[in-house]
C-alpha cells in the first residue's frame, strides 16, 4: 500500500518482477522489504514525482486487476440455453449448472486466498465440534431419572411440556 492505495496483490516471490514490469529500478542484490519500503515512500507534502508515483502504481495495479477478471471470466464459461435461443428466456441455469459454477468459483478462491480457505474450513470443523454434543440426544425424551415426557407427537397444544405422563 502507498497513500492508502493497494500497489500490488499476489504472491510475494512475484512482487519484485511486478515492480520491474512498473518500471522500478530494482537492485540485483537488495532485500525486497527495504527496496518496498523506499518505493513506496510518499513525502508529505507530496512532490510532483510523489504523485506521479502513485498515479503509475494505481494504473499499474488497476490493469493487473482486469487482467486477472479477464482472465477468469474466461474460464467462466456457461453454455446458451436452448429456451433463449428459441426466443423464450427463462434467466434460470439448472441446478447441476449453478452447483458446478460455484463450485468452480470456490475453487478459484480457494487457489487465490489459501490462508482464507483454511480459516474457513477449521471455522467449520469448531462450529461442528460444538454443535455435535448440542445436538447429540435430541430425540431422548427421558430424564435422567427415566421419567418418560411427552413426545412432540404426544403434544395436543403444539408445544413441548415437561408433563410426566407415567
Amino acid at each position: 500500500m502507498a497513500d492508502g492505495y493497494t500497489c500490488f496483490q499476489g504472491e510475494a516471490t512475484e512482487a519484485l518482477d511486478y515492480f520491474r514490469s512498473v518500471k522500478f529500478n530494482v537492485p540485483k542484490r537488495c532485500n525486497p522489504s527495504d527496496f518496498f519500503m523506499k518505493a513506496l515512500d510518499v513525502k508529505y507534502p507530496k512532490q510532483k514525482d510523489d504523485i506521479e508515483k502513485l498515479e503509475r502504481l494505481n494504473r499499474a495495479y488497476k490493469f493487473q486487476v482486469e487482467k486477472r477478471n479477464q482472465v477468469e471470466n474466461k474460464m467462466i464459461v456457461l453454455p446458451i440455453p436452448a429456451d433463449y435461443q428459441a426466443g423464450e428466456a427463462s434467466y434460470r441455469a439448472s441446478v447441476s449448472i449453478q452447483l458446478s459454477q460455484l463450485m468452480f468459483r470456490s475453487w478459484i478462491l480457494a487457489q487465490r486466498e489459501p490462508r482464507i480457505t483454511r480459516a474457513k474450513l477449521i471455522q467449520t470443523c469448531i462450529v461442528v465440534a460444538f454443535l455435535i454434543p448440542t445436538f447429540w440426544q435430541l430425540n431422548n425424551y427421558t430424564d435422567c431419572d427415566g421419567v418418560k415426557y411427552n413426545t412432540p407427537t404426544d403434544d395436543k397444544d403444539g408445544v413441548m411440556c415437561g408433563v410426566d405422563t407415567t
